[in-house]
């Protein structure tokens, strides 16, 4: 079964807008592309008819890559040496928070690396280093397995993009 939203898709002439959604627990990218980058991975691809035009929708959607599910994935990188602290270059500096370990690892995109450690806390403080940062971040995707003529990253296909990206982000704040 498969359920395709082409709302987020808007057609302006020969060229197309993309949507790149970033949620708390997945991203979602679509965008329309040609042909020859559907034909690989017809699991990520729909052909519709609108207007007396066909086109073909590329959409795929990263689940445990979106904002909150990403932060436990790098945070789950950075505690598995089991510290009692973490100096995380990610979060600006002053930022300081005893975090459990199991509001880390209690989610299903990060459950199988859970370190074998005593304690059930640790401090998560900030020391904000941009450099530092990106490598954390570059670390929680495999950009190296792609078994297709080209991947985005962890292995999934996806078409050389087309047209203007705008970006929407889903959010839900917790008081």
């Amino acid at each position: 079964n498969r359920c395709v939203c082409v709302c987020v898709c808007v057609l302006q002439g020969s060229g197309t807008t993309g949507a790149l959604d970033l949620g708390g627990a997945s991203t979602q990218i679509s965008f329309v592309a040609n042909q020859d980058g559907a034909e690989e991975s017809s699991e990520n691809a729909v052909t519709f008819r609108l207007y007396g035009n066909n086109y073909i929708l590329y959409t795929h959607s990263f689940l445990c890559y979106g904002k909150d599910q990403a932060l436990k994935l790098a945070l789950a990188q950075q505690t598995q040496s089991g510290d009692s602290s973490v100096l995380d270059p990610c979060f600006h500096p002053g930022y300081s928070v005893n975090r459990s370990y199991f509001s880390v690892y209690s989610s299903p995109c990060v459950m199988a690396g859970k370190p074998l450690v005593s304690r059930d806390s640790f401090n998560h403080i900030g020391v904000g280093n941009a450099s530092l940062c990106q490598e954390v971040v570059r670390r929680i995707f495999n950009f190296s397995s792609c078994s297709f003529s080209r991947c985005s990253f962890n292995g999934v296909y996806q078409p050389p993009l087309q047209g203007p990206f705008g970006v929407s982000f889903t959010l839900t704040l917790h008081s």
